[in-house]
């Protein structure tokens, strides 16, 4: 794995990432409107936990990463 910097402000050459922080707003952030940092970033790492393990990736063939 290697380091690899994009443009700035040009989220075309970003895009998986993109779609990533995407996935973590509508899912977790927004439905659960935390009040605080420490709230919001036990959500964010319940959601991570979840997307990792128990989430089915349609492109390993259905099965969750964990």
């Amino acid at each position: 794995m290697t380091h690899v910097r994009t443009s700035p402000y040009y989220p075309q050459s970003n895009g998986k990432l993109e779609r990533y922080h995407r996935i973590i707003k509508e899912t977790a952030i927004r439905p659960n409107a935390p009040d605080s940092l420490q709230e919001a970033q036990r959500v964010v790492t319940a959601f991570v936990e979840h997307y990792n393990t128990v989430r089915l990736h349609s492109a390993i063939g259905y099965h969750p990463l964990g």
